[in-house]
């Protein structure tokens, strides 16, 4: 907020287009956009159900996924593409605020 406050009161703040990457521009959404949106999102939804058990494993107990064989450290990778993926799709409807919001609150709720 204090980047975006100090940009736009500077000669050239009008052109610097922050306030659409921090809070978002769901009302310019067109079609492809949604449609793409949703196919990425059947896919990750896809992969999170195929992989839910390895997944789980990955984030509650390590030791015993390296202990059965599995690769830990690749399933991490996949988890992060995961993520990335959907913080990519997501940033043009919602912004990085709600994006952030969506990594933040639920692992927080989750220690509660």
């Amino acid at each position: 907020m204090v980047l975006l406050t100090r940009i736009q009161h500077s000669g050239a703040g009008n052109q610097s287009g922050l306030d659409k990457f921090l809070f978002g521009q769901a009302a310019s959404m067109v079609g492809s956009d949604l449609i793409t949106m949703s196919g990425v999102a059947a896919i990750l939804c896809a992969l999170t159900f195929t992989f839910y058990k390895e997944l789980k494993m990955l984030c509650f107990d390590v030791g015993f996924g390296h202990g059965l064989g599995f690769p830990m450290a690749r399933l991490d990778g996949f988890l992060l593409a995961m993520i990335v993926a959907s913080v990519v799709i997501g940033l043009q409807a919602v912004g990085v605020v709600l994006i952030s919001a969506m990594l933040i609150i639920p692992p927080a709720a989750a220690r509660f």
